[in-house]
């Protein structure tokens, strides 16, 4: 695994006091808050969860405007937002005024967007979090794959009630992981179960991966000849991420509750706990203030991510496998 798995949830510590305003971008399908760290603004329409924060109703005008602060988008920004975040030369200038930007939500939301095309504005995106790249024991698998031997196959679960992302951002998290371990997908066959409407009539996928909701299963293959399965949903309520890998050394598994490692003799050669608390808590505390210290993912490392997860949308339209290259094409991005 590279480096860029430091900096995990299980480090992170909320500082009692922290002197870079806080703002925070919300929304009330969440049961809990997302963060334990109060906020000097608050805006979406459940600005009542921290009692004392100024109120915002323009996060673009707010941005625009901020400087040396730390900004949590817990929830989807609104589309006039996203438009003045993925112009050229927005968040490089956001960053130049000492401004860190963290989203539940992949930003760019589509392998489509201009904002891919500029290197220095992809180098100043936000980074998505919460991670599998920043799971609690990420160090220990990082530490286990340097001697597991090659990964044949891999199996990446993922489900939650969409508080903390939408699908899109769990098949984001998924890609992110996948393409660490084998790089870009050569082939991807999808399907996607949207909610249905009050029609009955389900939706159409969008190409925006932060407005994709519902369950998806995928079907990837690697020029490796390794492979991996995805099962992911926005719809099942209690929060759940994992991954298991098979190959030379014999099996991983790695979740929010522990790590283990068996051997093809089935002796177990390592096992770890997570630390103590429910993943949700540990994820509030990451989200405090950990995710804004945390390594964000190289351009090209982005622009492989939001590739396959057009190519999984494509592959769910058409019923056939789909390449992320070809998306890449279509998208006018080289790899």
């Amino acid at each position: 695994m590279p480096s860029s798995y430091a900096g995990s949830e299980a480090d992170t510590i909320v500082p009692d006091v922290n002197d870079r305003p806080f703002i925070i971008w919300t929304d009330t399908r969440r049961p809990e808050p997302v963060t334990h760290r109060a906020p000097a603004f608050i805006g979406g329409p459940d600005q009542a969860t921290f009692e004392g924060a100024e109120t915002i109703d323009d996060l673009s005008q707010t941005l625009r405007s901020a400087s040396g602060s730390d900004i949590l988008l817990a929830s989807r920004a609104p589309e006039t937002t996203l438009e003045w975040l993925e112009s050229r030369g927005s968040l490089a200038d956001l960053k130049k005024r000492d401004n860190r930007i963290v989203s539940v939500e992949p930003i760019p939301t589509s392998v489509l967007s201009g904002a891919l095309q500029d290197d220095a504005d992809r180098r100043a995106l936000p980074l998505q979090a919460p991670l599998l790249r920043h799971a609690a024991l990420a160090a220990a698998l990082r530490d286990a794959l340097a001697n597991f031997g090659s990964v044949q196959t891999a199996l990446v679960a993922a489900r939650d009630d969409g508080s903390l992302g939408s699908l899109g951002a769990r098949l984001a998290d998924a890609l992110d992981l996948l393409g660490e371990l084998f790089g870009e997908p050569e082939s991807v066959d999808a399907s996607v179960a949207s909610p249905r409407g009050a029609s009955g009539v389900r939706a159409a996928l969008p190409d925006d991966l932060s407005l994709l909701r519902g369950s998806l299963t995928a079907h990837l293959r690697f020029e490796t000849g390794a492979s991996a399965v995805l099962s992911l949903s926005d719809q099942a309520g209690r929060w759940f991420r994992g991954l298991t890998l098979a190959g030379e050394g014999g099996l991983i598994r790695f979740d929010d509750h522990g790590f283990e490692w068996i051997g093809p003799d089935g002796v177990v050669i390592e096992q770890t706990d997570a630390p103590k608390g429910e993943p949700r808590e540990r994820l509030a505390r990451f989200l405090s203030d950990g995710a804004f210290e945390a390594p964000p993912p190289t351009p090209e490392q982005r622009a492989r991510t939001l590739a396959s997860g057009g190519a999984c949308v494509l592959s769910a339209r058409t019923g056939q496998p789909e390449s992320p290259a070809t998306v890449r094409r279509m998208a006018n991005l080289v790899s």
